[in-house]
């Protein structure tokens, strides 16, 4: 009986250990892909950045700017945007 328990909790351990092996396994691959879907969003970022025109830069700093400040107008214009997007899409699908 003392020989079996041990061997039980010789397996168990083995299967603890294995666990942790796979789960640092697992951590350091979604390490990797963090930090490579981090740098594609950054590349995009940058591209879209060069491709944009300055006025338009200026534009989205001045209201991003004013968005910060006073964000409750800024809210209910999404917010307007949002329902407006809604109605027109139940219109044209036939449901409105």
């Amino acid at each position: 009986m003392k020989d079996r328990t041990q061997a039980l909790q010789g397996k168990a351990s083995g299967a603890k250990d294995q666990a942790m092996t796979k789960a640092a396994q697992a951590g350091d691959r979604l390490k990797d892909a963090t930090t490579q879907v981090q740098g594609r969003a950054t590349d995009a970022a940058h591209r879209v950045q060069e491709s944009t025109p300055q006025p338009v830069l200026d534009a989205a700093a001045t209201v991003a700017k004013t968005g910060r400040r006073h964000p409750g107008p800024l809210l209910a214009v999404g917010a307007g945007a949002l329902l407006a997007v809604g109605v027109l899409r139940k219109r044209r699908n036939g449901r409105g």
